[in-house]
């Protein structure tokens, strides 16, 4: 009898859990559409009003010493190499390989 109790009480706190998850994300939704149309309704609304000028000027960032220069590029250079790597087509050149012991067998 108490395994039937603890079953019927875990399929409540299961199921409840679930419409809990569901009603939230519902809501999450819900806020994230409502300012999208929120935005696009104020983008309709303003769209003849003036647009603003922004300044021309350039900024930039600079680093405190070349240590960090050197990392930055050091890291570049170490993404480029594991792209190149992952880059290769190592079935291809399998099959190739195997071809090629193939035809030198017979």
């Amino acid at each position: 009898m108490a395994g039937r109790i603890h079953g019927f009480l875990g399929g409540v706190l299961m199921t409840s859990s679930l419409a809990y998850l569901t009603a939230y994300e519902f809501k999450s939704k819900q806020n994230t559409i409502s300012k999208s149309l929120l935005e696009s309704s104020n983008l309709i609304e303003h769209r003849n009003d003036p647009i603003e000028h922004k300044s021309n000027v350039v900024q930039f960032r600079t680093r405190d010493g070349i240590n960090e220069t050197v990392k930055d590029i050091w890291n570049e250079e170490v993404i480029r190499g594991v792209n190149w790597l992952y880059s290769i087509n190592l079935t291809n050149y399998g099959k190739v390989l195997i071809d090629k012991i193939a035809g030198s067998v017979n």
